[in-house]
């Protein structure tokens, strides 16, 4: 039996394109690089306070100047998953040609929904109340990421399907928008409100817990093998090559005389051979 690497090759570059032109992914990559500041700006507070120069430390210890630094990994690095929860509703309404702002907004306000809080003692301004940052940061990362999925996508099909308030033209923008996300955000913090109580009166703990006991724990200990390991480089690597045959192949309509002519710039080596 003949092995037609060309037939496997293609079907191959098909997966990758439809894989990499997938809105959700795309959306998820979008989210992330829109929160790339801040965990730039964790990364680097992270570094200032453990920096490893004895004289330094001694510094800030003495001048309790630790818990400064504290603060920004607070609310960047342990605040991540609501920071995604924006982020990736926000991408995912653009690419349906949506205003991302007021999903993203109902995105993050559903994923407070979720999270459980605990009740404090009644004050003159009412009862106090906290959230554990547990599910804020990094275990609560695939719960972001699905609350932003389905309150983008209900936000985009309720807006769609004409279901919003609409202002005359003499209103204000602004105003128009507010009105306009006023039914689609009462309808999906509805549903959220919903599945967070019924899974406390059924006893079953919070959203938070069920996914990451289910999704999120068994791909992080996954990942921790060293076969899981050899798995993703040899995949990143066959998905590297397949880009640079695909990109060669299709330089080959562009480049003359063995030069690369406006084609892309990671071919310009490999594509003069592609044409020998």
């Amino acid at each position: 039996m003949k092995f037609n690497a060309e037939k496997i090759q293609d079907k191959m570059q098909f997966l990758m394109q439809h894989i990499g032109q997938n809105k959700y992914l795309q959306s998820v990559m979008r989210g992330m690089m829109m929160a790339l500041p801040a965990t730039i700006m964790s990364a680097v507070a992270t570094l200032l306070k453990v920096f490893p120069i004895p004289a330094y430390q001694k510094f800030l210890a003495d001048h309790n100047l630790v818990r400064f630094f504290d603060m920004p990994i607070n609310f960047t690095n342990n605040f991540l998953a609501v920071i995604v929860a924006f982020a990736v509703a926000y991408a995912l309404a653009k690419t349906f040609n949506v205003d991302g702002f007021a999903p993203g907004l109902i995105a993050m306000i559903s994923f407070f929904i979720l999270t459980p809080y605990t009740l404090g003692d009644m004050g003159p301004l009412g009862q106090a109340f906290s959230i554990p940052n547990q599910w804020l940061g990094a275990m609560g990362l695939f719960t972001g990421i699905i609350v932003a999925f389905v309150a983008a996508r209900m936000f985009v099909f309720i807006t769609q399907k004409g279901f919003t308030i609409k202002m005359p033209d003499s209103v204000p923008e602004f105003i128009s928008k507010s009105f306009s996300s006023l039914i689609p955000g009462v309808i999906i913090l509805t549903m959220f409100t919903v599945i967070s109580a019924t899974l406390q009166i059924k006893g079953l703990g919070s959203i938070h817990e069920i996914i990451y006991k289910v999704l999120q724990a068994p791909l992080t200990s996954l990942g921790s093998g060293i076969g899981s390991v050899l798995f993703v480089v040899f995949l990143s690597t066959s998905i590297m090559v397949l880009r640079i045959t695909w990109t060669c192949d299709y330089s080959r309509s562009c480049c003359s005389n063995m030069v690369c002519n406006g084609c892309s710039t990671t071919c310009s080596f490999f594509c003069r051979s592609a044409i020998t």
